[in-house]
């Protein structure tokens, strides 16, 4: 998801089947976004809008086939990384204040 160019596809292997699968995103189309997936959920954290950095964390919920905004996180930033460790996302990168940092959320 996301990159230079917008995206409003998400796309999902399944090895044993040898098959992808493709879904249309309802949610904003994003650049420079973090995306993770921590149990039955996929995460499109922060990103760029073509205006601005943003702020919010939205979860796709494998199960039900829908996208929920969540607790956005406290600063803007784009073209950050993110892991999850324990359950927590953690994400890693910059263009918030333009410095490096680390932002732990749940």
């Amino acid at each position: 998801m996301g990159g230079q160019a917008k995206c409003d596809i998400l796309r999902c292997y399944t090895s044993v089947q040898n098959t992808c699968t493709r879904f249309i995103i309802d949610i904003r189309m994003l650049l420079a976004a973090g995306v993770c997936s921590v149990d039955q959920c996929i995460y499109a954290v922060g990103g760029y809008d073509g205006s601005s950095q943003l702020s919010s964390v939205e979860c796709y919920d494998v199960g039900s086939d829908q996208w929920t905004a969540v607790t956005p996180m406290n600063c803007p930033r784009s073209a950050l990384s993110l892991s999850v460790v324990n359950d927590s996302i953690y994400a890693i990168g910059k263009f918030c204040t333009g410095q490096f940092f680390l932002l732990n959320f749940n």
